[in-house]
């Protein structure tokens, strides 16, 4: 085997081109947490972040699930690569708007926000989502080096901002709307990569049926999108409801400081994807067998992955952080575990996508989805700390159901599941010490 003409592929490069931009931006965005809470309050930082989130929230739902089919467009087309963009584009402004509308609504009854509050949030999702969807369309033409440089840039000039901006000057608001301005400039840098550096035509004329066929072929995504809602954005909003902004402060930086580990899963799972999926159609016995040793050893890594963390983030955090955030200590030693149980559910979605067995893995999410929005509402009562154990909670029950469908339908031995008491020995041992 050529090592050399392995490491020259493309795809190699992709992957460690998304993994290093990915991994430098993260970095830079935690310097950048760390300068932030050192001039908020916690009660402050909590709103920035939950501000910050719902935009995230409504740009997420308003996207309708088109990336996945943005990017396997382009990457397929021969020519005329980025033909969607116009309706792609159009199709989002209308459903940003129409989703800020029910969201006014909803913050009428259940949110705190100002009018010029819902504004700007209503801006910075719009923003997100054309930044996402330019993003997207240089993904599929495979330029994943310019756009690594291009996240890395701006990562450092938002670090350079909140690290020179006057103490006086430091609100809640002025953060948001420069964080809004700096994503707008994002925007331009992309566009003018697309279109002057690599020379692709955006602009075509727009027809309904491009709309239609690009919103039903997202259909499904879209679908997986909202089951996943509750677990990745509607828990801030059930503890901005039955609890504090301040504890919405220590939750989203529990959040922040585990977000590295579901990156380093999320980055493997897609480098995993493209490989399993050529083995189950060429080897199938190969396949399982590969699966089940593989499971069992992913296992093992991700609880002591997470009970490292657990044991190592205390003096880090006091390393790093005032003492007023000491709340988030604990709220990151139960995410991390939440983290853990996440990446492995992931990971048999993965496996499942690789078998074309995409109907189970909805079924399976929509079941998490359910077990998920009870549990998560009670346990936001009790804080940031109540819902993280929520959070875990939830997953383990999920889990017990998850489980036993997975090893069924890939042929695994049963013996395996006793790769779960060292997974547990692990968790109540990362509480003691």
């Amino acid at each position: 085997m050529n090592i050399k003409k392995i490491i020259s592929t493309t795809v190699v490069k992709n992957i460690f081109y998304l993994g290093m931009g990915n991994g430098l931006i993260q970095l830079l965005s935690m310097l950048a947490v760390i300068l932030i809470t050192a001039l908020l309050l916690p009660e402050e930082y909590g709103q920035y972040t939950f501000m910050t989130v719902q935009a995230q929230l409504i740009a997420t739902i308003a996207e309708l699930g088109m990336a996945n089919i943005i990017i396997r467009s382009v990457a397929r087309a021969k020519e005329n690569k980025m033909k969607l963009f116009s309706p792609a584009l159009l199709t989002m402004l209308l459903s940003n708007v129409g989703i800020l509308l029910i969201y006014s609504i909803y913050n009428f009854f259940f949110g705190y926000f100002s009018i010029f509050q819902l504004v700007i949030i209503g801006l910075y999702s719009t923003v997100f989502c054309i930044s996402k969807l330019c993003e997207c369309l240089l993904i599929g033409a495979e330029k994943i080096r310019p756009l690594s440089i291009i996240g890395i840039f701006f990562a450092l000039i938002w670090l350079f901002f909140v690290w020179l901006l006057p103490e006086k000057n430091i609100s809640v608001e002025t953060l948001f709307v420069a964080s809004l301005l700096l994503l707008f400039f994002k925007i331009f840098a992309l566009l003018f990569q697309i279109r002057v550096v690599e020379k692709y035509r955006l602009l075509y004329k727009i027809k309904k049926k491009d709309i239609f066929t690009l919103v039903k072929s997202s259909s499904p995504y879209f679908g997986l999108v909202l089951v996943a809602l509750p677990a990745n954005y509607l828990a801030n909003n059930f503890l901005q409801i039955n609890s504090t902004l301040e504890q919405v402060g220590f939750f989203s930086l529990g959040q922040k400081l585990t977000a590295p580990l579901m990156m380093l899963f999320n980055i493997l799972f897609s480098a995993l994807f493209p490989n399993i999926s050529i083995l189950w159609e060429d080897n199938q016995q190969k396949f399982y067998h590969v699966l089940e040793k593989g499971i069992f050893y992913f296992i093992l890594f991700a609880a002591c992955g997470a009970f490292l963390f657990s044991v190592l983030i205390k003096p880090v955090f006091l390393l790093l952080f005032s003492e007023e955030y000491l709340t988030s200590v604990n709220i990151c030693k139960t995410q991390v575990w939440f983290t853990c149980m996440m990446g492995i559910c992931n990971l048999t979605g993965t496996i499942w996508g690789a078998m074309n067995k995409e109907k189970l893995a909805f079924k399976m999410a929509v079941i998490n989805s359910i077990i998920n929005i009870p549990v998560l509402w009670f346990g936001s009562k009790y804080g940031g700390m109540g819902l993280s154990l929520a959070y875990v909670i939830s997953f383990s029950i999920f889990m017990c159901i998850l489980w036993p469908v997975f090893i069924k339908t890939n042929n695994i031995n049963k013996k395996k599941s006793y790769v779960w008491i060292p997974f547990l020995a692990l968790f109540i041992a990362s509480f003691i010490i």
